[in-house]
């Protein structure tokens, strides 16, 4: 844990944290909604299917639009509920496509689940003998819920499933940041990302798993304890309801720190990921200079996007410095006008 960087997260948060929170709670209530119809229609195909969709074309754009918006407030610039909306197009653009790369992360979630269940359905069998045998002929795992505490550990299972897979979710969660301050589609990005992972491991990783663990530990402090105290007394539906709901809301409270996190990793690494993609452009254009099949006018017309794309990341970069330090400026003096009312 840097309790440094998480400290200077929380001083950049607070000035901004209700115009962010009401964004915060909005998609909190839009994920709520997902995942309990999920969980109640589970045996349903089709209903199934419709949380699934309100998932992928409902949260996750709105929730690029909320980063893009969260970006704004960062940098001292004014932004209204409205703008959420107008960005919510861009989560399809080919610049933020597949940023989150959440097929992959559903994938691993399903399979991790799959290996506990079997697990924890093989080590039940294998205390009661007949239950086992019963369960190789008919291949029905429902004759398990009548064992005393069993759905205690569906419940287990499926908190530490949704843990995991909000886990993969805020590790990529600051790779649109890069998207949009180079223009650069997903993919370019992630490649440039895990170069940092390697060159800076130290500082990137260290930085990300900071923010990410309170994000974790709230969820973990909400749901395992009222899950399971809510099952004896109300049964398992009521149980993972009411642990799903409110660990979503209560973990909703602390994103705009989290965000505000990712935001800063960013800009402390900006620099670094630059210079990845001007020396991996540099190496393509020395690949192409050695090409005698490519004309010359290409390759005068790749230099020379080269050498816009480098000024324009300067100036960008110029630009954020300013708007920070501008910004750093203002938060100074108002920290000093407030120590002055105080005393």
């Amino acid at each position: 844990m840097d309790f440094v960087f998480l400290s200077a997260v929380f001083r950049r948060c607070k000035r901004i944290y209700g115009k962010m929170l009401v964004f915060s709670i909005s998609l909190g209530l839009i994920l709520v909604l997902s995942s309990v119809l999920i969980i109640l229609l589970s045996g349903s195909i089709l209903l199934s299917v419709l949380a699934l969709l309100i998932f992928a074309f409902a949260f996750l754009p709105l929730f690029l639009s909320y980063e893009l918006v969260s970006m704004r407030l960062l940098t001292g610039h004014e932004a209204n509920y409205d703008e959420i909306y107008k960005n919510y197009k861009a989560y399809f653009s080919p610049v933020f496509r597949g940023c989150y790369s959440l097929i992959f992360a559903g994938l691993l979630t399903f399979i991790i689940a799959d290996i506990l269940l079997s697990s924890y359905v093989s080590i039940i069998a294998a205390n009661n003998v007949s239950l086992f045998e019963e369960f190789m002929n008919t291949q029905d795992i429902s004759m398990f819920f009548n064992l005393p505490y069993f759905s205690v550990g569906l419940i287990i299972i499926l908190g530490i499933c949704m843990l995991f897979f909000f886990y993969r979710f805020l590790s990529r969660v600051n790779l649109p940041y890069f998207n949009f301050y180079f223009g650069l589609p997903s993919s370019v990005t992630k490649r440039m990302l895990r170069l940092l992972k390697k060159r800076a491991r130290a500082t990137y990783q260290k930085q990300i798993r900071t923010v990410a663990l309170p994000f974790l530990f709230i969820f973990c402090l909400l749901y395992f304890p009222l899950a399971i105290g809510l099952y004896f007394p109300f049964g398992e539906s009521v149980a993972l309801l009411s642990a799903t709901i409110v660990s979503i809301l209560g973990c909703s409270l602390y994103l705009p720190f989290y965000l505000s996190g990712c935001f800063l990793t960013f800009y402390t690494h900006r620099g670094q990921v630059m210079r990845f993609i001007q020396e991996e452009v540099q190496q393509d254009l020395m690949r192409l200079e050695n090409m005698p099949d490519v004309p010359e006018e290409e390759k005068a017309k790749l230099r020379a996007l080269f050498e816009n794309f480098k000024k324009n990341s300067e100036e960008a970069e110029k630009n954020l410095d300013d708007e920070f330090s501008n910004l750093e400026e203002n938060n100074e003096v108002d920290d000093e006008n407030g120590n002055e009312d105080k005393e």
